[in-house]
């Protein structure tokens, strides 16, 4: 059983759906220089965690997707979720996502 906390689950993620080639299209296409590619990249990875840990915490609190304690290895219903403590198994977080019509098995 594969365990993150939920920060490493938004970067894992954020990385995995970032598409370089589009990122660089579109700064060619607004006449952003190429020199603040990395710049922008950081941004763009910023946003997506943001995004991914919200919708993570929406399936956490909606009971869609269960939360393990590392210090018990146990899956349990916290009154508050901490992003940087709380867990998820990644066996879970496919299932979930794949309840939803997405396929991400190739993450690890």
């Amino acid at each position: 059983m594969k365990l993150f906390t939920i920060e490493e689950t938004a970067d894992l993620l954020a990385n995995d759906n970032f598409c370089e080639d589009g990122l660089k299209a579109e700064m060619r296409e607004l006449d952003i220089p190429e020199i603040d590619f990395e710049s922008m990249k950081a941004e763009v990875l910023r946003k997506l965690r943001r995004i991914y840990i919200e919708s993570l915490l929406d399936a956490i609190e909606s009971k869609k997707l269960r939360v393990i304690n590392p210090r018990t290895g146990l899956s349990y219903s916290p009154d508050v979720v901490r992003e940087f403590y709380d867990q998820i198994n990644l066996d879970d977080l496919i299932e979930y996502f794949q309840s939803q019509g997405l396929d991400i098995r190739h993450i690890q």
